[in-house]
Order: structure tokens, then C-alpha cells, then sequence
């Protein structure tokens, strides 16, 4: 038996406000367009008992969701550390402030751009401005208030097509008060901005991450990578033969969709051709004790620690970084 998963990522609602063409959503159909309510959540919530790191986003946009910050009121009171990824396109005032109030524990805004052109290039709307005038009004209201969480960071998924936006990126994470920039790699599905053209894993970056730390240097921001990495480390590959087995989280996380579907991670919309294929049960159909060490699941455990990995892994280490 399988200890039951620390962490879990709970897709709030998968419809999205941006068309990115970075994101396997926009090109692809890959579940029907649903959202969770608080009882549906609380629901979901209570099949993870003991657990402490609640995410809560997956493909969409989480701000749209309505029960939102319930959620998050939800499971601080159970003791777990919440956060998402948003574009921030939503986080009005009042949003902002119930969120602060729900104990939301950290923010990251998606910033992929220093300037409006590359912004629509990558993210599909003309959303540079508000995106950045809304993270800098929370980041001011966190001040107002007195407040010392959420801790907000900016997101930055690095590529050729916004490289030489990022010091940019880093002096604005700065003016408007946010802790940190967070570096995140392309996972590329070869559709869209999502090709190996655009990546940049492997690929000796040293000399601009010096330039990059300066800057977050001067900008009194934390420079950090993905996945508890440094920037660099999180855009190297990982070396030897089977670069995936590294990862830990078919044993220790998993991701719940917002139609209740689980997947092995939040990778595999990116990673997969076969989308049945990566969907290892559905918690309204059967408990998540049982799914966790379900047949379906043990599967994909038995087939991550061989040498004939599940499709969704199989770029892992190289493509992107667990």
C-alpha cells in the first residue's frame, strides 16, 4: 500500500480567460468545460486526509471560479499550505481581499512578457497591462493591510520568443513588491509557441543568469527556479539514461481535474497524445483510496520505475523537469 499523497493539485474550474499558445488548451479538447463548487471540493478534500499542500489550479484559470476563495479558506482551516498560478486578468479588489482574508498562502502570477506585443505572442490577449497593474495593486494591498501573506511571486516560462524580456521582468517584480521571479521551463508539445524551437533546456545560459541574478539583485527580488531548483539547474537536463525515474510524484502527489478525473500529474495535459490514457480514475465515481492504490495506478507506478516509462514521462528530464 501506497501512503496516501501529501500534496494534491485540485483544478478549480478548467475554463480560462487567456488563449495561450503555450497551453494544450487552446489547441485541444481535452475535457468538458466544468467548474467545482464548495460542496464538490469539500468533497474532494476529504478523500486527502493529512494533507498538507493544496494547489489550486490546473488548466484554466482559478480566479474565474467562483468559490474560489472558500476554497482556499477550506483547506487552510485544514492545515494544508494553499496556492496557484493565476494571469491575474480577474483579481479585482474585492476578489483580492477574500483571498487575503481565506489565508491564500501564496500567489504566482504568470508573466511570460516585459511588453504588450510579446505578451499577446504568447499569451493570446491583449492582457500585459492589466495583468501588471492588478499584481501590483495586490502587492499594495498586502501592504496596506499589513498583511505577510500570500508571499507573490511572478512566473516567468522562459523561451526564445521572451528572453530578452526577462531582466525587464525582474526590475518590475521589484517596483511593485513581489518576493520573488520564478523561472519556468516550455513544456513543448510541438502546437502552437509549445516547440522544441522555443526551448532552451540544455543550452549554456550562464553568462545571462549572471546578468539575471544582478538584476534581482538590484531589484531586491529572489531569482528561483521551478521544482526547488536554481535558474540554471531548472533549464539543464538531467543526465544519465532514465531521466525521468528521478521523479517522485506518482508516489507522493497527484492532480484532480475539475470533472474529477485524476491525473498522475499536472505535466501530463501537456505531455500526453493519449489524454484517456493518463486518467487514472474519477473521485466521484470511486473513493480516492481506492484509486490511489487502484490497479490503474499501480500500472503506471510499475511502468515509471522500468526502462519503458508511460507516454506522458517519457520527455521528462529532458523536455521538461519534474
Amino acid at each position: 500500500m501506497v501512503p496516501p499523497p501529501r500534496e494534491v493539485y485540485i483544478e478549480p474550474t478548467n475554463r480560462c480567460n487567456e488563449l495561450c499558445t503555450t497551453c494544450p488548451r487552446t489547441f485541444f479538447t481535452r475535457e468538458p468545460e466544468a467548474d467545482l463548487d464548495l460542496s464538490q471540493f469539500v468533497a474532494i478534500l476529504d478523500q486527502f486526509p493529512g494533507v498538507e499542500r493544496v494547489v489550486l489550479h490546473g488548466v484554466g484559470e482559478p480566479l474565474l471560479a467562483r468559490d474560489l476563495p472558500a476554497m482556499v479558506a477550506e483547506a487552510n482551516h485544514r492545515g494544508a499550505r494553499v496556492l496557484f498560478n493565476t494571469n491575474a486578468l480577474a483579481l479585482h479588489r474585492r476578489l483580492a481581499e477574500r483571498l487575503v482574508a481565506a489565508g491564500l498562502d501564496e500567489l504566482r502570477v504568470s508573466m511570460d512578457a516585459a511588453d504588450s506585443r510579446t505578451y499577446r505572442a504568447i499569451r493570446g490577449v491583449d492582457g500585459f497591462a492589466k495583468a501588471m497593474r492588478r499584481a501590483a495593486d495586490f502587492c499594495a494591498l498586502l501592504r496596506a493591510l499589513g498583511a505577510s501573506r500570500p508571499r507573490v511571486s511572478l512566473v516567468f516560462m522562459v523561451m526564445r520568443e521572451n528572453l530578452e524580456g526577462l531582466t525587464a521582468v525582474i526590475e518590475r517584480a521589484g517596483e511593485m513588491g513581489a518576493h520573488a521571479v520564478v523561472l519556468q521551463r516550455l513544456v513543448y508539445f510541438d502546437t502552437g509557441l509549445a516547440v522544441e524551437a522555443q526551448s532552451l533546456m540544455g543550452e549554456d545560459l550562464d553568462e545571462l543568469a549572471a546578468a539575471w541574478q544582478e538584476a534581482a539583485d538590484r531589484a531586491g527580488v529572489r531569482l528561483v527556479g521551478t521544482g526547488r531548483l536554481s535558474p540554471t539547474d531548472s533549464l539543464a537536463p538531467v543526465a544519465g539514461e532514465r531521466p525521468w525515474s528521478g521523479c517522485t510524484r506518482p508516489w507522493r502527489s497527484t492532480y484532480v481535474t475539475a470533472n474529477g478525473n485524476v491525473l498522475p500529474c499536472c505535466f501530463a495535459p501537456f505531455t500526453t497524445k493519449d489524454y484517456a490514457g493518463v486518467i487514472l480514475g474519477n473521485v466521484h465515481e470511486r473513493p480516492m483510496s481506492e484509486i490511489w492504490n487502484g490497479s490503474e495506478y499501480e500500472a503506471f507506478r510499475r511502468a515509471h520505475a522500468s526502462d519503458d516509462p508511460p507516454e506522458c514521462c517519457r520527455g521528462c528530464g529532458t523536455r521538461w523537469m519534474y
